[in-house]
Order: C-alpha cells, then sequence, then structure tokens
C-alpha cells in the first residue's frame, strides 16, 4: 500500500509541478507550496499520534510559523544566480563575467513548462551591447557576430541551393535569426517547431535588429517535439533547417541520430534539401564522424560547409545531385539585402566567393568515412553513441589532436570540385581561388578578431585548389 501510494503520489507530483504549478506560480512558489504541504502534513500527523497535548500544541505552532515564515519571508531567490549555467565558461565564470549578476542586464525570464528561458545584455571589452538568450543557463544564441554567422548561414547556404523554396521547416527557434534569413528569399511558408514556448517571446529581444519573423505573415509557429511532429506532419518540404542546442545537453543527441534522419527524408520533396547544423568544439573527431554517418546512412549525397566561426558545421544533405549553380547564386543575392549582409557578416561579395563556405563535396565524404574512419559508429536511437560520448567529451576538453577545425577538415575533405558547379568557366579554380585570396587579405587586415579564424580556412582552401588547378 505504502509503495502504491508513493508511485502515485510521484506521477501526480510531476505532473502538477510541470504541468499546473511551475507555469502558474514559478519554481520559487511552487517550492514554497511542497514544503509547505510537507510541514502541514506533519501537522496532521501531530494531531494524530501525538498524545501528550503540550507537546501537539508545540509541535503544531512551531510548524505553522514555519510555513509562515516560507510564506512572508521566503528564501532569496536571485534570479541572475538561477540563470547562470557552468557550460563553455567552466572556470571563474562569475569573476570573468561581472555583468551577469547585474539585475539591469536580465531583460527577460520566464520559467516555461520544458526550461527556464532568459535573456541577458552582453558587453564586449569596447562597451559594445549584444543579447544571449539562456535556455536553462546554457547560452543557445546571441547577437554576438560569431553566432550571426552561424544563424544567418543556416538561413542562407542551403537558400542558396535549394532548386525550389515553396515549404520551409525550421526545427528550433533559437533567436529567430535563421529564420529571418530564410524569409529574406521568395519562400512561400516558413513552419518553426518549437519545444518552449517561453524560447518565442525571448527571441524578439534578439531577432528584431535584424527582422523579426513573427512579423511576417509567410511565419508559422508549431509547439510540438519535433520528431513528434515529423512523424504526425503530412506535409513535404524543399527545404529542412535543423539547429538544436549541443549534442552534450541532455537529450538533444535524439536530434542528431539515423531515425530523426529518415524521418526527415520522409518529409521532404523528392529534391528537398537537409541543412544540419554541428559544433565541432569540446567534441571529439569521431563524434562528428558518427553524425556525419547518420546523415549518410539515410541521404545519398552530403556536403560538408563552414560558417566562418572555427567552431560550426553545416551538413548539406539530399537524395538528388547537389548541383551548384552559380547563376542561382547570384540571382538569389540580389534578394532582400542578402549581398549586403554576406559582405558585412561574412567577407563575402561574390558568387564565387560564397564557394568558400564549403570544405568538401559527396566524394570526399564518402571517400574519408570508408578509408579514415571505418570503426565509427553511425549514431542511432539504440546505441545513444553521441548521448553519453559527448558529455564525456565535454567534461574532459579534449585536446586538438583529437578533435577537428575547420581548416583541418579543409585539408581532409579537399572541398568541391568543378565537375559540382552548372556551367563552370573553363579556368574555374583560378577564379576560385584569386576571389579566396582576396577574401584572405581582407581578413588579414579586418580589425574584428574573430576574422583570424577565417585565415587558417581560407590558407588550406587555396592549398586545396591550388593543387587541383
Amino acid at each position: 500500500n505504502i509503495y502504491s501510494f508513493n508511485t502515485m503520489g510521484c506521477i501526480a507530483g510531476s505532473f502538477i509541478s510541470g504541468f499546473i504549478l511551475i507555469p502558474l506560480i514559478g519554481l520559487k512558489w511552487s517550492i514554497i507550496l511542497a514544503a509547505s504541504l510537507n510541514i502541514t502534513i506533519a501537522v496532521i500527523l501531530a494531531l494524530i499520534l501525538i498524545h501528550n497535548n503540550k507537546h501537539k500544541y508545540i509541535t503544531i505552532i512551531l510548524n505553522l510559523l514555519l510555513i509562515l515564515l516560507f510564506i512572508f519571508k521566503p528564501a532569496c531567490w536571485n534570479n541572475q544566480f538561477i540563470t547562470i549555467g557552468n557550460f563553455i565558461n567552466k572556470k571563474n565564470i562569475i569573476i570573468n563575467n561581472p555583468d551577469v549578476l547585474d539585475k539591469e542586464n536580465l531583460l527577460f525570464y520566464k520559467e516555461g513548462q520544458h526550461a527556464t528561458i532568459s535573456v541577458r545584455k552582453l558587453y564586449d571589452s569596447e562597451h559594445k551591447i549584444d543579447y544571449a538568450l539562456y535556455n536553462n543557463g546554457k547560452v543557445d544564441a546571441t547577437t554576438r557576430l560569431s553566432d550571426m554567422r552561424t544563424q544567418v548561414s543556416l538561413g542562407y547556404v542551403p537558400c542558396m541551393l535549394a532548386n525550389k523554396l515553396n515549404n520551409v521547416l525550421i526545427v528550433g527557434m533559437g533567436s529567430g535569426i535563421t529564420a529571418s534569413a530564410v524569409l529574406k528569399f521568395p519562400v512561400n511558408t516558413v513552419e518553426m517547431v518549437e519545444l518552449e514556448e517561453a524560447v518565442i517571446e525571448a527571441s524578439k529581444f534578439l531577432s528584431i535588429n535584424y527582422g523579426d519573423p513573427l512579423q511576417d505573415k509567410r511565419f508559422k509557429i508549431i509547439i510540438d517535439d519535433a520528431r513528434n511532429y515529423l512523424r504526425v506532419t503530412n506535409k513535404k518540404y524543399d527545404l529542412i533547417i535543423s539547429e538544436p542546442s549541443n549534442v552534450w545537453i541532455s537529450g538533444v543527441a535524439s536530434l542528431f541520430t539515423k531515425e530523426y534522419y529518415k524521418a526527415i527524408k520522409n518529409k521532404l520533396t523528392s529534391d528537398g534539401i537537409l541543412c544540419q547544423w554541428v559544433h565541432i568544439y569540446l567534441i571529439k573527431s569521431d563524434r562528428i564522424i558518427s553524425v556525419i554517418k547518420a546523415i549518410k546512412s539515410e541521404f545519398k549525397y552530403v556536403y560538408l560547409c563552414h560558417t566562418k566561426t572555427g567552431s560550426d558545421l553545416l551538413l548539406i544533405a539530399s537524395n538528388k545531385p547537389i548541383n551548384i549553380n552559380l547563376d542561382l547564386i547570384e540571382k538569389r543575392m540580389n534578394y532582400n539585402h542578402v549581398r549586403k549582409d554576406l559582405l558585412e557578416i561574412f567577407n563575402i561579395s561574390n558568387h564565387y566567393q560564397f564557394l568558400s563556405f564549403f570544405i568538401s563535396n559527396n566524394d570526399g565524404v564518402e571517400k574519408i568515412l570508408s578509408e579514415k574512419f571505418k570503426t565509427v559508429p553511425v549514431n542511432t536511437d539504440n546505441n545513444s553513441y553521441l548521448e553519453f560520448k559527448s558529455v564525456k567529451d565535454f567534461f574532459i576538453e579534449p585536446s586538438e589532436e583529437k578533435t577537428f577545425s575547420t581548416d583541418k577538415l579543409a585539408a581532409l575533405f579537399k572541398g568541391i570540385s568543378k565537375e559540382n558547379v552548372i556551367n563552370p568557366p573553363d579556368n574555374f579554380y583560378k577564379v576560385l581561388i584569386n576571389n579566396i585570396e582576396k577574401q584572405y587579405q581582407r581578413a588579414k587586415i579586418l580589425k574584428e578578431p574573430l576574422e583570424n579564424r577565417e585565415i587558417p580556412v581560407y590558407k588550406e582552401l587555396i592549398k586545396v585548389y591550388s593543387s587541383k588547378e
């Protein structure tokens, strides 16, 4: 009987807390209510079990005073501390980031059904203001240049390649900037699947200066689990963009498995494209290969691109050959200030320089997977390879020899080939080298420190294409 009541209590407690109490009264008062209920039960038991009236009344009075103390003078609850996650900057996080304790810098705080979401101002060394969105204390998006590059490239790169852009699906709202980037192109509809509704509210603080997707009639929000939505929807998409959080966050690795990519494949049109983001920092190279293998197990063609940050990859996949149409890229660069964004954010001024995003074609992927990484398993739901291995990597912080960098990847996978381009000029590699050389020279003189991360990739791509020339 005790075990049965305990089980029912656990089920009822988790349901009531997650779906009723926290959404209605928040974490703080939910904890106070739970503590008060425990004390109330103690008072009831005292009435029943304590026979000495003096002891009974003393116990009851003390417990009631304790409840009143909880209600009228609760323990200090600091939202600044609640939203500090000990993630990437694991050492001296508060010492290195004193602004996180400034109440004025916390612009948004909401305890949702699935996570606590917050938005905070960030300051760089020159006191320039940026904004960061936190998911349970983990930074999931910012307006800093490095994250802007990732967020915008997630929209721009696949939109430049897709033959059709009628219906687009994006997995994960984040800052909303990727959705804004996609909406700069002539798409009919953009649907966004997001698990936590509070993220939608918080995204406005980050996307407003770039373009708020919520103001576009073509944009539709779907509050659901991505895999569940893919399982039940009957719609087909020309492009699906998947941008979940880091793989070492609990549960996120399920959005990098063979089964997930099979579900995506079934919801793409015949020539539809998948664009998958994955980070390469604080994770061993074998884990990245397991993701590439998972995608390759469901898609015939996979290209590798980078986001010009030195820390992120875009995996472009399709079951039809991925042909690079320079005329189409040139045409789409003229939509809604896309060309201006490419120059200001990515150091790209024309369609040839756009090709510097690519670090591998399908031939390079197939060759490397079969020759150098035969023993690395495909990440699946059953083996949970990424779910547990990536967490170990996060805490161990693997050495450079065991991780990928974008220049290492460019050297390994050997870029794209002339054969991947529709109607390339006879001197294709020469033109490409010349344009990457111009990017390289501009990157060296720009003051933004982030540009230094581009330099090794440019140098490696120049080597790769010089050997092909």
